[in-house]
């Protein structure tokens, strides 16, 4: 009885009994094209409703990769604020540095418009887990090195660690920036993270007074005509000044402290080592020149002062490596 009739009952929802209402509007030959159509039609928004859901899960995902993905991460894949890291084909050091063969090996600190220097520690291979590198103005303490990672703490802050590893074509060096600068890192590696590390400066700041350039060649405060007859350029010119001062050569054996003076100027020189030292002077100073070597493998160095000062420590030569052979100090003419 009443067959072809549907009544909608409690299992049945909205679009059932408009269905229904439809089937007994229509004539039977029509039924199953309008039945399909309604169908269709609730289908078409279950699905264009799931959609929405799909997409709103994959932006959201999207967003969320975004947002870690922007964040800079440490070599070690650790996020470390302010660090930044680049990895680098051939050796760098802090400050360009003359090697003994008289190759030019070029300085990161032109990188980022500053001067740097730092301690450098070279030969790790075999190296205990724990050491320190200092150069005299600077303590860096290394703990944790396995030879290929390492930690790092410093009684100063730091502009970068330069990690030499390999040798080209097939290095694997990196150098970790700071900025601002830090006193720790941790888990610094290669570039690769598995090639040995063979040695590590660590650069910090020499300031905005002071200027460092190196030479190939030896300097004077002022022009100066050496016995030989060779004339000696003067460090003074580069500036467009007229210096002067006391020097000290043949430092070889030189004790930790001694004084220099020409009568006008007096510096005490402490904690010298024959690679690096101290000084103080009863006058400001323009300027020290380290003279370190012989031409072509020369590691001179000349320290400029603006402004003049009275003291300065842990000065070196070129590659801070080359012996000393003599210091000269230099000051304005009146």
């Amino acid at each position: 009885m009443n067959e072809g009739r549907k009544v909608a009952g409690p299992a049945q929802d909205g679009a059932d009994a408009i269905q229904t209402l439809a089937d007994r509007a229509r004539p039977s030959g029509t039924r199953p094209c309008v039945r399909g159509l309604m169908t269709m039609s609730t289908t078409h928004r279950h699905a264009t409703r799931s959609l929405r859901v799909v997409l709103a899960v994959v932006l959201a995902f999207v967003a969320v990769a975004g947002a870690f993905s922007a964040a800079p991460a440490g070599a070690d894949g650790v996020e470390v604020p302010g660090r930044e890291v680049r990895d680098h084909g051939y050796n760098r050091f802090c400050h360009e540095t003359r090697l003994r063969n008289g190759a030019l090996v070029p300085g990161l600190d032109t990188l980022y418009g500053q001067t740097w220097q730092g301690p450098r520690r070279s030969g790790l291979a075999g190296a205990p887990p724990t050491f320190t590198v200092t150069d005299g103005t600077v303590t860096v303490t290394v703990t944790g090195f396995t030879g290929t990672s390492f930690d790092w703490s410093s009684d100063i802050p730091l502009d970068g660690v330069f990690v030499n590893a390999g040798t080209a074509p097939h290095a694997a060096h990196r150098f970790y920036r700071y900025d601002p600068e830090t006193t720790s890192d941790t888990g610094l590696t290669s570039a690769d993270a598995t090639t040995p590390i063979d040695h590590i400066q660590f650069c910090y700041d020499l300031g905005p007074d002071r200027e460092v350039r190196d030479h190939g060649y030896n300097r004077f405060c002022h022009e100066t005509r050496l016995r030989n007859g060779a004339l000696v350029p003067g460090l003074d010119t580069l500036y467009g000044q007229t210096w002067q001062g006391p020097r000290r050569s043949g430092l070889a054996g030189a004790p930790p402290t001694f004084t220099v003076t020409d009568g006008t100027v007096t510096v005490t020189v402490t904690g010298f080592t024959g690679t690096s030292f101290d000084w103080s002077s009863d006058i400001p100073l323009d300027g020290v020149f380290v003279n370190a070597g012989t031409a072509p493998h020369a590691a001179h160095r000349f320290y400029r002062y603006d402004p003049e000062t009275t003291s300065d420590t842990g000065l070196t030569s070129a590659d801070a490596t080359t012996p000393i052979d003599h210091i000269q100090f230099c000051y304005d003419v009146p």
